[in-house]
């Protein structure tokens, strides 16, 4: 079940800004900006759903589907050394629970 409560509200707002698109337009390629764009907002409905869970197994459902964009976007789009920080990325959200 989904829904918004107080501090929800807060994060759903900041989720929904476009700064962030707005200011990786000029970092990604032309050719491959479609795909950046298509994994962003499947990631941001990702989020959008964590922080709209009402119970417990709902979230953990969005938040493993977050996951995989966020890994992609960081291995193909990233900085300099992005393999690593995507290796590292996937480590530390494989081996946080434990």
């Amino acid at each position: 079940m989904l829904g918004i409560d107080g501090i929800s509200f807060l994060l759903i707002m900041l989720t929904r800004c476009w700064a962030g698109s707005r200011s990786s337009l000029l970092e990604c390629d032309r050719e491959s900006r479609e795909g950046y764009y298509i994994w962003f907002l499947v990631l941001q409905t990702g989020m959008l759903g964590v922080f709209m869970a009402l119970d417990f197994f709902l979230f953990f459902v969005f938040w493993e589907a977050m996951l995989v964009p966020m890994y992609l976007l960081i291995g193909i789009w990233g900085g300099p050394r992005k393999l690593y920080a995507a290796i590292k990325f996937f480590l530390y959200t494989w081996l946080a629970p434990y």
